[in-house]
């Protein structure tokens, strides 16, 4: 029996594009074949203030030197050639295991455990404080920023700032307690998770091409090729995180600013951003809380209906048809922001224009 995938768009003229994609998801879901849709919220989005593209772009790069740390210690320690020349081929693994992959030896079962340790040690040796770098300086960043005249705040670059003091504060500041406890849980998941995956897709190039008889240089550009997404990867993390845990260090200083009291929020999105935060952050007024209100996120202010916001509000486990409007990021490599209401006027508006490019 033929079996059929029938795919109805109705009124294709409207959001076009955003209802193709949809169709591409259902297809990929339906025939378990990963077409590698580059989804709109998928691509890296800029921020309004420019000390966050700094945080980012500084995390970013502090990653990719650590990754390019794991590859040279493996391809320089791990697969160094003997002096003999008859073993030319012979890759020597940490100066105990020898793999000559040309031989069709495989390796004990020993052997590969000692591989798979060793890779865990690195990975954590070398990412041990990463999290730190995302959560601690991100959160005081938002609190200093916030602390800032209000038309210092985008221009501001990252290197004029002195975050040590603002660590500390936040560190042991009662009010930024659960959402540091927070990040550093889910932070921790998520580098743990890639630490893991980054490991087990190095043991897979190796055992491939020692399954396929490559020579030590071919085996070094399958790893470099695979770095080359681990990286992206990373870099996902940094950006997604760097951005939340700014936005809740922005937000919690806000509400210490108003002691705590609801505040309207106006949200901002920077160039590139995708069709869910265009119609649904950018320039769209919400009220910030202290903490969420019962059975919903909508919250009532003299009689009108607004959405509401409080630090820690994500989308993470979400899917994509149940985001709602988070108070960090609405997804990964989201930028956007928020600004309190009663800063905006029309100079500011200006300057938030010029800031976005949107």
């Amino acid at each position: 029996m033929n079996k059929k995938i029938i795919i109805e768009i109705h009124n294709p003229h409207i959001n076009s594009e955003k209802k193709f994609l949809a169709a591409l998801e259902v297809l990929e879901k339906a025939t378990k074949i990963n077409l590698e849709i580059e989804h709109d919220h998928e691509k890296s989005e800029t921020s309004p203030f420019r000390c966050v593209e700094d945080l980012k772009r500084e995390n970013y790069i502090m990653i990719s030197e650590k990754l390019g740390e794991v590859l040279s210690l493996i391809t320089t320690k791990w697969f160094k050639t003997t002096l003999k020349k008859a073993d030319s081929d012979t890759l020597r693994l940490n100066g105990n295991i020898y793999i000559n992959p040309k031989t069709g030896k495989y390796l004990t079962k020993g052997e590969w455990k000692l591989i798979q340790k060793e890779l865990t040690r690195i990975f954590k040796d070398i990412f041990g404080n990463t999290d730190d770098m995302l959560i601690k300086r991100a959160i005081a960043l938002g609190k200093v920023i916030q602390s800032m005249e209000r038309y210092d705040r985008l221009d501001t670059e990252l290197k004029d700032i002195d975050l040590a003091s603002d660590i500390k504060d936040v560190s042991y500041d009662k009010m930024y307690e659960n959402i540091l406890n927070f990040a550093d849980m889910h932070t921790g998941e998520l580098i743990q998770d890639i630490t893991n995956r980054s490991r087990k897709g190095v043991i897979e190039v190796i055992m491939q091409g020692y399954q396929e008889g490559l020579n030590s240089k071919d085996l070094e550009d399958r790893l470099f090729d695979k770095f080359a997404t681990l990286n992206r990867d990373w870099r996902r993390i940094a950006e997604t995180e760097t951005a939340t845990n700014f936005n809740n260090g922005y937000l919690i200083a806000e509400l210490k600013e108003n002691n705590n009291e609801p505040v309207f929020m106006q949200g901002i999105s920077g160039a590139g951003a995708c069709s869910f935060c265009q119609e649904n952050i950018n320039g769209k007024i919400v009220v910030l809380l202290s903490k969420p209100p019962i059975g919903s996120d909508q919250v009532e202010i003299e009689g009108e209906m607004y959405t509401a916001i409080w630090p820690g509000k994500n989308n993470f486990g979400r899917k994509k048809n149940q985001w709602w409007v988070s108070a960090g990021t609405q997804h990964p490599h989201c930028a956007c922001s928020w600004v309190n209401l009663g800063d905006i006027n029309d100079n500011y508006l200006i300057k938030l224009k010029n800031a976005t490019k949107i």
